[in-house]
């Protein structure tokens, strides 16, 4: 029933284009990421009744993401689908006067040429006083056109899980968000404790195996396992024959193995995977099993979550794209926990199924651009290389808050060989435990 009047709800949205704002009460709310229209009169609503005054800037902030459309055979362009619709409600926060949303090209022979486009399009605005950059692929020759990039405007890099901290270092940048591996690391197996994990066992291949930037999360779990008094399996999956292997369907290898596992270890053992093409068979049979589900490498409740607890989180508006296919819009990220909250419970695991409260790729560019903002409007250090943690640290405060969300995310500078970078930040954010 609860879902029946959740859709008739989002459909009235849809329909009449009215705003509801997302509240932390059991009942599903109205809303949908990027639709919430233009700030009125400098004022921005919060979840707790309360206005407060929307911050001003001068100049303009372009924000360049990737396309991100949704594609359901790929469901690793939910990814950047939270980093391009982040981007749009940024937009439509404080219009396109001051707010330009570009996206990256795709790979392709002419991709050097589109990015040259993008860079001369950015120094010949000379209104354009900041740039907020994010990546969802590593192509080297963006890194060197920002150093041919006009002085005075303000540069945020905004990095996920899967990038080498090491390959941003020396990059051009005044402010850098990078997930925090170690962290997520070490906050995987204290969650996993919490849920009554007593044991972690982590499904691992070959390539994951010698990447430097697993072997930060890697080695985060085994030694904070051994200081919790729990036991850190690595089960190597087998690598078959042939080229592109990591492809290769290994669906069955993990029907077969996981309750194989589980019968060994006991239902008190946490599941972990490294690659994310096999994250759908694995957190199934880990439900079927009844063992403990704490996230896999991406963390994020649009990640898979809603497609294993049989959620549909999407609904068909009139739009089309460019092919004539009908554009669907998403639950706003409450709505959704709050509807997987309702699915877990059902399926018997309550209290068994975490992920990030909030998906780090929203966090990391909206607190990103708001930083960038407060730096145009002279309310930090206006030194370049100089963050005030402080203030960014509260920025991740209200926009949890905004979201309706009650999570803790930790901020801190990034050390490195005996010197602290202070524009390099290192973020993780809570776990969000399904059905408590």
């Amino acid at each position: 029933m609860k879902r029946i009047i959740a859709v008739f709800m989002l459909m009235i949205i849809l329909l009449t284009g009215c705003k509801m704002q997302l509240t932390i009460e059991p009942s599903v709310s109205g809303g949908l990421l990027g639709n919430s229209g233009e700030p009125q009169d400098g004022i921005l609503d919060t979840t707790d009744g309360q206005a407060v005054e929307e911050l001003s800037f001068d100049g303009k902030i372009v924000i360049i993401t990737n396309f991100g459309k949704y594609e359901p055979d790929y469901p690793g362009s939910v990814i950047e689908e939270d980093m391009y619709l982040s981007a749009k409600s940024l937009v439509n926060r404080f219009g396109q006067e001051q707010v330009i949303h570009k996206t990256w090209p795709s790979y392709g022979s002419n991709a050097e040429d589109l990015i040259d486009g993008i860079f001369q399009d950015i120094s010949e605005d000379t209104e354009i006083k900041a740039m907020i950059l994010l990546y969802s692929y590593y192509n080297p020759y963006i890194f060197d056109k920002l150093e041919t990039l006009r002085d005075d405007i303000y540069v945020a890099h905004i990095v996920s899980l899967e990038s080498d901290r090491a390959d941003y270092m020396s990059v051009r940048a005044d402010l850098i968000i990078h997930t925090d591996l170690q962290q997520f690391g070490e906050t995987y197996v204290k969650q996993a404790v919490l849920m009554g994990a007593e044991t972690i066992a982590e499904y691992s291949y070959p390539m994951s195996r010698s990447d430097p930037v697993q072997a930060i999360r890697r080695d985060a779990m085994k030694s904070t396992a051994g200081q919790e008094g729990i036991e850190f399996m690595d089960l190597e999956a087998p690598t078959p024959g042939g080229g592109d292997w990591l492809h290769v369907n290994q669906k069955p290898y993990f029907i077969q193995d996981l309750p194989r596992q589980v019968e060994r270890l006991g239902k008190s053992t946490a599941f972990y995977w490294s690659y994310w093409y096999h994250q759908d068979v694995i957190m199934t049979q880990a439900v079927a099993t009844g063992a403990i589900i704490v996230s896999s490498n991406y963390p994020l409740p649009y990640f898979l979550y809603p497609e294993v607890f049989e959620v549909e989180y999407r609904i068909e508006t009139d739009e089309e794209d460019e092919n004539g296919q009908p554009i669907s819009q998403r639950f706003e990220l409450m709505e959704l926990l709050q509807a997987l909250d309702e699915a877990v419970t059902a399926a018997g695991m309550a209290g068994r199924v975490s992920c990030w409260a909030i998906p780090d790729y929203m966090m990391w560019l909206t607190i990103g651009f708001m930083y960038a903002a407060e730096w145009l409007g002279g309310n930090v250090p206006q030194e370049r290389g100089v963050i005030d943690i402080n203030v960014l640290e509260r920025l991740a405060s209200e926009y949890a808050t905004q979201l309706g969300i009650d999570a803790g995310v930790t901020l801190e500078t990034l050390s490195h060989d005996g010197e602290t970078l202070d524009h390099y930040v290192l973020g993780a954010i809570d776990f969000y435990v399904f059905g408590k």
